[in-house]
Formats: structure tokens, sequence, C-alpha cells
């Protein structure tokens, strides 16, 4: 969910600077041609900044990806790092796909990934921003302390994990900030029903929005 309201903040933002891109080309162009190139330089550092967002849906607990099984037309061969087993990726639960889609976000093609199939990617394309969970999310951005060669600037936590599940990925982030985020599985069964994943989804997109507001500034 995480992953999928960043996106959609990500290209929000991009279609607002577009549009003002254009409005300002209209009004400014003959007023004051240095101010008007100054600003239009600064949008587009703008827009090149939000294309340097990356973002990924992580989970620090691989069983939340993962199940063994022993059908073997649907195996792949877990990536170095994870046991010699097979396994097959689970997928995005119907009900989170069918609350997002109440606000107008298709999650259907998107699945469940475990960090450590995301970090080797990551540390290649340093620097890094990441949003992370039981169920988490990660985004790049473009601008980086020299000195700091963590290759993640921002973890966070979005549901309750122990310290040891997250040990890992925070020794790799320059900071770590944790959201009092219910699951909404868990929720859904202690008597608030399907109504609990809506719930989350907004409560996650009010995060992402302030988080996302922050980064940018």
């Amino acid at each position: 969910m995480a992953e999928a309201w960043a996106k959609e903040w990500i290209r929000k933002r991009k279609e607002n600077l577009h549009s003002k891109l254009l409005s300002y080309d209209e009004r400014n162009r003959e007023n004051n041609l240095l101010q008007y190139e100054f600003n239009r330089e600064n949008i587009e550092k703008s827009i090149s900044a939000l294309d340097n967002f990356v973002v990924v849906s992580i989970a620090l607990d691989c069983a939340a990806v993962y199940e063994e099984t022993v059908s073997y037309s649907d195996l792949f061969q877990i990536p170095a790092g994870f046991h010699k087993h097979h396994y097959k990726r689970k997928s995005i639960k119907e009900k989170a796909i069918n609350a997002m889609a109440k606000d107008g976000i298709d999650i259907s093609q998107s699945f469940p990934k475990a960090f450590q199939e995301v970090m080797p990617e990551l540390e290649a394309n340093f620097p890094v921003e990441i949003l992370s969970s039981s169920l988490s999310s990660l985004s790049r951005i473009g601008e980086d302390e020299k000195d700091d060669v963590r290759p993640v600037d921002k973890l966070v936590v979005l549901c309750s994990c122990g310290d040891d599940m997250k040990k890992n990925l925070a020794n790799q982030s320059k900071s770590v900030e944790e959201w009092n985020i219910d699951a909404p599985t868990a929720a859904a069964k202690s008597g608030e029903g399907d109504d609990a994943y809506h719930r989350v989804s907004l409560e996650i997109r009010d995060e992402v929005d302030n988080l996302m507001s922050r980064l940018v500034e």
C-alpha cells in the first residue's frame, strides 16, 4: 500500500510541476527573461529530483513473501542469501487490492518482495530512501551526504516488528522512523472486518503524503 501511495504522490506532484511549468511559460516568458530562466530551471530540477525516487515495497520477514511448494510448474530458485529450497512468491491479498481500488489505485499487478532481493539493486544505484515494515517500501532520492556510505536514506517501519528483524536494514540506513500503523489482516480478524483494509490504506496514504512532502522540502 505504501509503495502505491508514494508513487501516486510522485505522479501528482510531477503533474502539478509540469502544469506549473507550462503556465509559467505562458505568463512570464516576455516579462523578465532572467527571472524566467531561473524559475524554469528550479521547476525542472524539482521534476528531475522526483524522477530519481525509486519506490519499492518490501517485507523484512521472508515468510511474508514466499511459501514453500512442491508444485514444480511454478517454482523459482530463491536468490543468493536464501535457503537452498524452492519457493513460490505469494500474491497481494485481494482485500488489499479492493481497498486501494476504492480510491482509484490499482495494485493488482504488484507483488511482495524481500529486502534481500531489493538491496543489491539499491546498493548499485546508491543513494537510496526506504519506507519499511513487515511490509515495507523503499524509495530512492537523488542527493546524499558524501561521507555517509550507507545506501538507505530513511527506513520507515510501518507495522510493528522485532528489533532483530529490522536490524540488518537499520544498520544500512541513515535514519529510522516508525509509524504506528495497524496490520490490516490482524485488525480485520480482531472484529473490524474488511473495512480495516481501507482504513489502514488511508492512514498509510496520510503518512506517506507527510513524509514525501518533508523529503522534497
